[in-house]
């Protein structure tokens, strides 16, 4: 009979040796494939912890047991279902780009993905979260490389545009935010929550996959994203269009106060008219290497006359009216009821053309004089207007922007 003492060092150095090989078959040795990735933390279907995929391109999670229920990856990514139009809405935070996503939301014939780039900024950037991929090597934050964040844009965007959700920064395909705003996210969602976990979530791609490229038309809406990094998209794919909108500088920043955004006036005015500015002058070109693919757009002009203008956006991308969505626009837009008019990050406007407007009968004069004296190059672009003086600004009479036919930007008409 064997002694005790051998029986125990043989038991440990079977428990080691197949450690060992756990670690080379499922982790590729690499230690930081350990590291808490913010995704779903829960257990996945037979009862195991989530288990980071491996770096290596040939890998695939395992398919036996519970997971054989999942849809299954093909290595083929091509598709002859490829959407005829792929709409970038390029905006900013506050600026009336829930309304206007929605028209392309509720569309029966989009595939809508809400805010695709929120997580670069909230989980990489602040929070320092490293990003993760199925097939590609955990990408860590670092300060010092101006590069990372354009990738990181760069590779979502892309990845959207050709519902390749394989190869794509993971993180927006958790993010609770994409769920409740896109309409086409949820039976993807439904498979995700019915197999949680890493595999669970590789497992259901086929299902996002599958409603993307089904659709007519892709659409996204984005913000902290710069026309020139759009512009790489619209010289890569003939089918891509761009819709720039923009909101008097004076309701985006006042409302961001609200919402506990910090800022720093004039400098902060100064700061997001200038950008604005520049993504505006860097489509002027772009209208004329790619015409009738950037279409530049005022939330005022879209809340003041919503249904003609929501054919508008409709029809640059190659999209009808149907019915439902006509009583839609009508029923989001054009309703007295305007109590819930300021409720920060409200979705439904119950009358868009007094939402535009509201600011004007809160907001402080000494405000408003600091931004119409930051934004003057903004203003001249888009067709905004000064208050200069407190009467004129509770006036709701008082015109605050031109005409959209008399803007020295081309507005609309693309």
């Amino acid at each position: 009979m064997k002694h005790p003492v051998t029986i125990a060092r043989l038991v440990i150095g079977v428990f080691v040796c197949l450690t060992v090989v756990f670690v080379v078959k499922y982790v590729g040795c690499n230690p930081a494939q350990y590291l808490k990735l913010n995704l779903d933390t829960s257990t996945g279907p037979s009862g195991e912890e989530p288990r980071p995929v491996s770096k290596s391109a040939d890998h695939k999670p395992e398919t036996q047991g519970p997971m054989s229920a999942l849809p299954q990856h093909t290595e083929n990514n091509s598709s002859n279902s490829d959407p005829e139009v792929k709409v970038i809405l390029l905006t900013y935070m506050r600026s009336g780009s829930t309304l206007t996503g929605e028209v392309f939301n509720k569309h029966p014939r989009v595939f809508f993905f809400y805010e695709p780039l929120w997580t670069v900024d909230f989980s990489f950037i602040r929070a320092k979260e490293p990003a993760f991929f199925f097939h590609r090597d955990i990408m860590k934050h670092d300060p010092k490389d101006k590069t990372q964040v354009r990738l990181l844009k760069t590779n979502i965007i892309s990845s959207i545009l050709h519902c390749d959700f394989k190869h794509m920064y993971t993180q927006p395909l958790t993010d609770p935010l994409a769920y409740l705003k896109s309409r086409t996210l949820q039976p993807f969602k439904q498979c995700k929550d019915s197999h949680p976990g890493l595999q669970g979530l590789y497992g259901c791609l086929p299902v996002l996959r599958q409603a993307c490229t089904s659709a007519k038309v892709i659409a996204m809406k984005v913000v902290r994203l710069p026309m020139e990094l759009a512009a790489t998209f619209l010289k890569a794919d003939p089918k891509v269009k761009v819709i720039h909108l923009v909101r008097d500088p004076r309701a985006v920043l006042n409302s961001r106060r609200p919402s506990g955004i910090s800022a720093l006036y004039p400098q902060t005015a100064r700061q997001f008219c200038d950008y604005v500015a520049k993504d505006l002058k860097d489509s002027i070109p772009l209208k004329q290497q790619f015409p009738g693919r950037v279409l530049t757009v005022r939330y005022e002009d879209l809340a003041q006359r919503p249904l003609a203008f929501s054919s508008r956006l409709l029809t640059f991308a190659r999209l009808d009216m149907p019915p439902a969505m006509t009583d839609y626009v009508i029923n989001m837009t054009s309703s007295n009821d305007v109590r819930i008019t300021e409720k920060t990050f409200e979705t439904y406007r119950r009358n868009a053309s007094l939402t535009a407007a509201s600011w004007r009968r809160t907001v402080q004069f000494d405000f408003v004089q600091d931004v119409d004296r930051s934004c003057g190059e903004l203003y001249s672009l888009a067709g905004y207007l000064p208050l200069d003086s407190q009467s004129r600004l509770r006036n709701m009479n008082e015109p605050y922007f031109e005409d959209y036919r008399q803007a020295p930007i081309k507005l609309w008409d693309d």
